[in-house]
């Protein structure tokens, strides 16, 4: 199983289309961050209350499931209250959704060095990012929290070399806003500025979509669009490409709510939602998908090739 988020990661509907609600198992997963003694306080009860507890480095994931008679609210409800009594912060919740649905589980070396660290880019600066085909495509650095997301701002200039800065930010920028990437080992070279392109402190939007097609009407969508095998990667990313070029939404996605990704003077990324449900046709300028994106796919984009992040932005 993977998990497909609704909070920022504030864990919820990072990886996919749904925030509330559950999947077609019924699965939910909760997450909840602070220091190793509080959460392994908060492991021992609500594993003795008989829920599933993973621990990772710094948080615990805990399953919760209504085939198993686990109220949604009622969980929510007792994980916050608990946490706050413990001072842990729980930071969400999301649909467990099956592996296949969502080619961002494939593994992925997270980095756990700071990007400014590893790659000498300071936040707010602009880096050259070398393509497989020997040109360079180019972004602003914003940000990176503490899971292993970057706050990129991709550029549309791709060069036989490295640009100056001061070509990146006047060139258009390849999205309607700064977009979130999984911070992997990829090659980022910083470039010489006269001073920060961004202007720091800063706030993104994105949005979080609520709801998820039923089996059968994926079912439809195979045969409407011609695509098979979206049990794969390869074949769900088909169609949502397929279902982008003719400019359709997903079925079943019905709203959204709000992630505030909030960025302070040192490139420090804290993420915020707002609960309330949004309505597409209630706001005019919606902003773009909270799901981070793989750097492959950047690279895809910039390069021509297929375009999974916009492709994403218009089905959900």
């Amino acid at each position: 199983m993977t998990r497909q988020l609704g909070k920022h990661r504030t864990d919820d509907c990072t990886f996919g289309w749904s925030s509330l609600g559950v999947d077609i198992l019924g699965n939910v997963e909760h997450f909840i961050y602070g220091p190793d003694a509080e959460l392994a306080r908060f492991t021992v009860l609500v594993a003795e209350a008989g829920f599933e507890v993973n621990s990772v480095a710094g948080r615990v994931v805990v399953t919760s499931s209504q085939n198993q008679g686990h109220s949604d609210d009622g969980v929510l409800m007792w994980f916050e209250s608990l946490a706050l009594e413990l001072g842990l912060s729980y930071d969400g919740h999301g649909t467990a959704v099956p592996e296949h649905q969502s080619d961002h589980w494939l593994p992925l070396a997270i980095q756990t060095s700071p990007f400014s660290e590893r790659t000498g880019v300071t936040a707010g600066s602009s880096f050259a990012l070398p393509l497989p085909d020997g040109r360079f495509a180019h972004a602003l650095y914003l940000g990176e929290d503490s899971r292993g997301f970057l706050l990129l701002d991709v550029s549309t200039l791709v060069s036989a070399f490295p640009a100056r800065s001061e070509a990146i930010d006047k060139a258009p920028r390849h999205y309607r806003q700064p977009i979130l990437v999984w911070h992997t080992g990829f090659s980022a070279m910083p470039l010489e500025t006269a001073g920060e392109l961004a202007s720091l402190p800063t706030e993104v939007l994105f949005r979080c979509a609520v709801g998820w097609p039923m089996p059968e009407e994926i079912e439809l969508l195979e045969r409407g669009y011609d695509v098979t095998h979206t049990d794969s990667p390869e074949g769900w990313n088909a169609l949502l490409l397929a279902m982008a070029q003719a400019q359709v939404r997903l079925p079943g996605v019905e709203g959204y709510s709000i992630f505030s990704a909030q960025v302070d003077q040192e490139g420090v990324v804290q993420v915020i939602e707002d609960f309330a449900i949004q309505k597409y046709e209630d706001v005019p300028a919606v902003p773009m998908p909270w799901e981070p994106s793989r750097i492959e796919e950047v690279v895809s984009a910039v390069s021509g090739g297929p375009d999974l992040i916009a492709a994403r932005d218009i089905v959900t």
